[in-house]
């Protein structure tokens, strides 16, 4: 079994440096009344529509990450994808009951994401 613990701090002091290149987003909290800075560092890939893309209704109770569950092999992490193929800015409010989601492909999900 490899050491972890010798192995963290060369991961740290690389995303660090590589961090300290990069000009901090900044975006206004309104609930805690502070800016927050924060860094967006991930390249969201375009979701073309597709022919084998799942349509499912939503029900009450339904949320993005057990679609996700259900329809990418056991891949909760994966709901971002609906949601950007939705465009969805806040899924947790956005999920009404009857609103039409479609969900990517999983094939191409497990070819170009997962």
């Amino acid at each position: 079994m490899a050491d972890k613990t010798a192995r963290a701090p060369l991961l740290k002091a690389k995303r660090g440096r590589w961090l300290s290149y990069c000009n901090p987003e900044r975006e206004y909290d309104w609930v805690t009344d502070k800016e927050i800075a924060f860094w967006n560092i991930f390249e969201e890939p375009v979701i073309e529509e597709s022919d084998s893309d799942i349509v499912v209704i939503a029900q009450k109770g339904d949320r993005l990450d057990t679609y996700a569950n259900k329809y990418y092999g056991r891949r909760p992490d994966l709901w971002w994808v609906i949601a950007q193929r939705n465009n969805m800015d806040w899924p947790d409010t956005e999920m009404v009951p009857g609103l039409e989601i479609t969900i990517p492909s999983p094939s191409w999900v497990s070819q170009k994401i997962a």
